[in-house]
């Protein structure tokens, strides 16, 4: 009770102490003060706007990947995929919306989703299954209520995320178990895919590639451009006949 009215105290002192100042401010300090202020509630009230606009193009934009999975997941079913170029269209074009308005998370879930169906290497993988596509798509959805505004409180699990495609599972325990045992499958895969690019070296041919080799190919444009053409054009100087005696066999060695 006693730190509660020290620190009452402390508020009140700091706010005689702001009202002193202000009171002290002259006519054009107070003028340029109160500018300020209202050109910062002009930026924070333009940023407000650009927010909402962001969150309204994500939003249709997801209803939009909303749509897909609802079609991508009816041909899951009938096990067949009519008007591949269409699909494929559809794909692209809710890939490039989620590249301008998708989170980075989702996105990544998104290409990891395109690619679990089409990568060989996603396929030979020990735990790999047809039927984990479903719960990919679960996870995006779960995804897609957090970024929508959804608080913790309001999430779903995924397979109430399932209950949107799939009759029967959301009260299903089997469904439950199915759940647990395809996180698991799709953990393993992905840790799968890690050795599998150590193995292979990427990170370390990456870094080759964007350090290592640009400071080797400027070193050897410095070679060129400042060592050897100088050089060059020295001998040609010096030695005028040379360049006529290349021009003269260079023909030879083609007819040879």
């Amino acid at each position: 009770m006693i730190g509660d009215i020290q620190m009452i105290s402390e508020v009140n002192n700091k706010l005689i102490e702001i009202l002193k100042a202000i009171s002290k401010l002259k006519a054009e300090q107070v003028a340029l003060f109160s500018i300020i202020v209202s050109f910062l509630i002009y930026l924070m009230g333009k940023r407000n706007e650009l927010h909402l606009k962001k969150y309204e193009a994500k939003k249709q934009q997801y209803i939009k990947f909303i749509e897909l999975l609802e079609n991508v997941f009816s041909q899951m079913n009938k096990k067949q995929f009519k008007n591949a170029e269409e699909m494929k269209k559809s794909f692209f074009d809710v890939g490039s919306s989620l590249l301008l308005y998708g989170s980075k998370k989702l996105y990544k879930q998104y290409v990891f989703f395109r690619e679990f169906s089409s990568n060989p290497l996603v396929e030979k993988c020990k735990y790999y299954d047809e039927g984990l596509s479903l719960y990919l798509m679960a996870e995006m959805l779960r995804t897609i209520r957090k970024e929508v505004g959804l608080n913790f409180l309001d999430s779903v699990s995924q397979v109430e995320a399932l209950a949107f495609f799939v009759n029967d599972v959301a009260f299903n325990p089997c469904s439950k178990i199915k759940i647990s045992n395809s996180k698991f499958s799709l953990k393993m895969i992905k840790i799968e895919l890690f050795f599998i690019e150590r193995l292979q070296l990427v990170y370390t041919k990456r870094l080759f590639y964007n350090y290592a080799m640009p400071i080797l190919g400027t070193f050897n444009l410095i070679i060129k451009y400042f060592i050897l053409m100088p050089l060059i054009k020295l001998l040609i100087f010096l030695f005028p006949n040379i360049k006529e005696k290349i021009s003269k066999s260079q023909p030879k060695k083609e007819a040879t």
